[in-house]
C-alpha cells in the first residue's frame, strides 16, 4: 500500500529554501540542497518544481506575499504559489 502524501511537504520544501537563502544566498539554494534541508529526495522536490528556477520564483512570491499581508510569514502561504 503506497504511503499517503505529506501535507506539510510542500510547506518544507519552502521553508527549507528559505533557510538555504537567507545562509548563503542565491547560490545556496540548490535543488540537492533544498531536498537534504527538507529531509526529502530531489525527485520530490521536482514533483512540485519544475526545476530550480521554478522553486526560486515561488519562493520569492511568498517572501514578497509576506511583507504585503497583515500577518506576513511563508509556511501556510503554499497554496498561493504552488498548484
Amino acid at each position: 500500500m503506497p504511503r499517503a502524501a505529506d501535507p506539510k511537504l510542500p510547506n518544507r520544501i519552502l521553508d527549507a529554501a528559505d533557510a538555504l537563502w537567507r545562509e548563503g544566498a542565491d547560490a545556496a539554494v540548490t535543488i540537492r540542497a533544498v531536498a537534504d534541508r527538507a529531509a526529502t529526495t530531489t525527485p520530490t522536490v521536482y514533483a512540485y518544481f519544475k526545476d530550480r528556477r521554478a522553486l526560486v520564483v515561488a519562493l520569492r512570491q511568498l517572501v514578497l506575499f509576506s511583507v504585503t499581508t497583515p500577518t506576513g510569514g511563508v509556511a501556510g502561504r503554499v497554496g498561493a504559489v504552488v498548484a
